[in-house]
This record gives structure tokens, sequence and C-alpha cells, in this order.
């Protein structure tokens, strides 16, 4: 099934809030399509006390039938159409005493688009192309990466142009990037 849009809608009448949940811990916005549902929680910062779209926000994504998921282009989809592609997303894994774990449910914190973490992957990004991946997919290297899927426009936009011309100029076309150590 090829990708569908994530689009803003009224909350899903599947989805009902637990009343006992106070008023500010409920979703601003709630976006789905065929495959997910998104809620969207402006976080309240000292720096914008109100929390707005332009602040820190909380996205909580699950399955639409609450199945087990993870796909990372899927994530980075849905972070790019809801929250913007050039904005930074991290996800947390918490230590055992903070653990919350009761749903098929992922916990995106986006920043705000002007935000750096002064770490990553580098400034120097790599994407492959369509033919990249079948190429080194039939070569039987070890690893394997996943064909791009219909619909998905992550790593195709214009602001990721510059990844797959890297790639492209480093002539990697049939071997994986190596990874520099830190």
């Amino acid at each position: 099934m090829p990708w569908t849009p994530m689009r803003r809608t009224d909350q899903d009448p599947k989805f009902e809030w637990n009343p006992a949940l106070p008023v500010d811990a409920r979703a601003d916005e709630v976006w789905h399509n065929g495959r997910y549902q998104c809620l969207v929680k402006y976080v309240k910062s000292k720096q914008c006390p109100e929390g707005s779209r332009k602040d820190l926000l909380h996205l909580s994504i699950h399955a639409q039938d609450r199945g087990p998921m993870r796909n990372w282009r899927h994530l980075q989809q849905i972070k790019n159409e809801v929250a913007g592609e050039l904005r930074t997303a991290v996800e947390i894994f918490p230590p055992e005493d903070k653990l919350t774990d009761t749903a098929n449910e992922f916990h995106l914190w986006v920043l705000p688009e002007d935000v750096d973490l002064g770490f990553g992957l580098g400034d120097d990004p790599l994407v492959s192309t369509d033919a990249m991946v079948e190429q080194f997919n039939d070569e039987g290297h070890q690893g394997k990466q996943e064909p791009w899927e219909e619909g998905l426009t992550t790593g195709r936009t214009k602001h990721s142009e510059k990844g797959r011309e890297n790639l492209e100029n480093l002539g990697l076309s049939s071997r994986p990037p190596r990874i520099k150590e830190i």
C-alpha cells in the first residue's frame, strides 16, 4: 500500500481521551493517514509559556491498528509532514526508573527549526538513490537497505538533494558509506 500523506483532522472518533486527564495533557492537533495517527502537543517552556507550534512539539505516534511498528522512514516522513522537513526530532530511551511503556506508541520531541543539538551524523549527508539501493542489495552484502516505498518523500526533497549528490560524487553507488569513528 503506497504512503498517503498525513492530514490534520478533528479528533479521530475512534480515539477517546481519558476523562481523568487534565485538559493541558490533551493533544493540540490530531493527524492521521491510513496507517498512523499522530497526536501533537505544544510543549510549554520558559521561552514560550503558552506553548505554540513554533516551540517544542511532542509527537505521539501509533499505528491505526495499535499493533507494533518500527519503520524509521515512516517516522521521518511523519515528522516531516506534521512538523516540517527542517526541524530536528529526538526520541528518548529513558532510564528504567522513568520508563513508561503501556502501548505500541512512539514519542518524538521536535525542536524549533533553528535549534542545533551540536551532535548528529555530520554536515555531509548521504542519501542513496533507488538504483544504488537495488545495486547494493543485489551484490549480496551482509547489510541490506530497504527499497524506497512509493509515496514517501523523505530523502527525495530539495532539502535532501545535497545528500544524494554527495553519495553519487563519492562513487559509492555499489557499496555502503563508511561511518566515521568518533
